[in-house]
């Protein structure tokens, strides 16, 4: 079984902060403004195909969340250049994207593809305590593409999501001044159609 996985990640900042991304997995591409190719990754049950990161905010370095490791099944990243930040009166937005296909292995099935990530931000204002324009947001949202089935090739079935953060996706002043936490887990299960046992996503 084939899936695509297609998701955008966006960060930005309205007006003083920072924020770094501690780990995402899974994530994709759309027009490009920098693409690297990290390439082929095998898991104990799965494989990972050829891995992208596409960087679309033009001010950013190509490589924001950098070369994945595989660990079992899991894909992860650790981004270590993944940050944006502003002071008053200007914006930065830092966007950047992972595709990848993920093919089981063997008798191996796709139940559910996961995407996870975590992160930590700083709002301060000067002279405190600031107000709700000075805020920060994080962004996860995609598509998995089931592409095959134990049978074998099928009719595409798309599933899209988007991820919701816990506590929230966006912190402002005066009420999250100071430094935060965030993360976010998907579940989305590749089983969207009778006939999608997990093969390819």
């Amino acid at each position: 079984m084939l899936c695509r996985l297609r998701a955008p990640r966006d960060l930005s900042c309205p007006a003083l902060f920072g924020l770094i991304g501690a780990c995402l997995c899974l994530l994709a591409a759309e027009s490009a403004t920098a693409q690297v190719q990290y390439g082929d990754f095998f898991g104990t049950n799965a494989d990972f195909e050829d891995v992208t990161e596409t960087t679309l905010s033009a001010s950013d370095p190509v490589l924001l969340f950098g070369p994945p490791i595989i660990s079992g099944d899991q894909l992860e990243f650790s981004p270590s250049s993944f940050s944006s930040s502003c002071t008053t009166g200007n914006t930065d937005t830092t966007s950047s994207q992972l595709t990848t296909t993920i093919r089981a292995k063997g008798a191996a099935t796709l139940g559910t593809v996961t995407l996870g990530e975590s992160g930590d931000f700083s709002l301060l204002a000067s002279p405190p305590p600031g107000d709700s324009s000075t805020s920060v947001s994080a962004l996860l949202s995609g598509i998995v593409t089931v592409t095959e089935d134990a049978s074998g090739p099928i009719a595409p079935v798309v599933i899209p999501f988007t991820g919701t953060f816990v506590p929230m996706s966006t912190f402002s002043l005066p009420t999250n001044a100071g430094n935060g936490v965030w993360s976010k887990r998907d579940d989305r299960c590749c089983l969207g159609c009778p006939q999608c046992q997990g093969r390819v996503a």
